[in-house]
């Protein structure tokens, strides 16, 4: 998955990855530390974009296994109910990217002081369950999309 050089970060389960955190920390962003720290083990990949005055832009890419049996769409459908609050689904869409069938979901957050938005691009090959979002705070997001949906388009999925 291809991102700009200005990213940074890596995998949660690294050592090195509690620096990140602590950077976040000192910025004042309890939010994203919050957010990793509470689904670390499920995040493959975690990337911060150094050039966001905000930090507020991120990527990251979920990872579990999952029952072969049960579709794509049931995923998203059940991962979309778990939405807290606040979260609304502004589209969703099915695409092909390379070869492999995905769900696009545009969501917003809206709690109170806090937007932002997130674009996530659900896949499943086999066992694999794979959510690839990428994130950025309301009004700003419009101008990354199109980084965004570049990046997406070099996902690649495996069993």
């Amino acid at each position: 998955m291809w991102l700009p050089g200005s990213y940074a970060g890596g995998s949660p389960a690294s050592a090195d990855f509690d620096l990140i955190l602590e950077g976040l920390r000192s910025l004042g962003r309890e939010d994203l530390v919050a957010l990793v720290e509470a689904g670390r083990e499920g995040f493959v990949l975690f990337m911060l974009d150094n050039d966001s005055a905000s930090l507020g832009a991120n990527a990251n890419v979920i990872f579990e296994t999952v029952p072969e049996s049960v579709s794509l769409e049931a995923i998203v459908d059940q991962s979309i109910a778990f939405f807290p609050s606040g979260v609304s689904v502004l589209e969703r869409g099915n695409l092909t990217i390379g070869s492999q069938g995905a769900v696009r979901v545009l969501i917003q957050f809206d709690l109170g002081e806090f937007m932002s938005r997130s674009l996530q691009y659900y896949f499943k090959a086999g066992t694999g369950f794979w959510v690839v979002t990428y994130s950025h705070v309301f009004p700003d997001f419009e101008a990354a999309l199109e980084t965004f949906e570049r990046s997406a388009g070099t996902i690649r999925v495996g069993q």
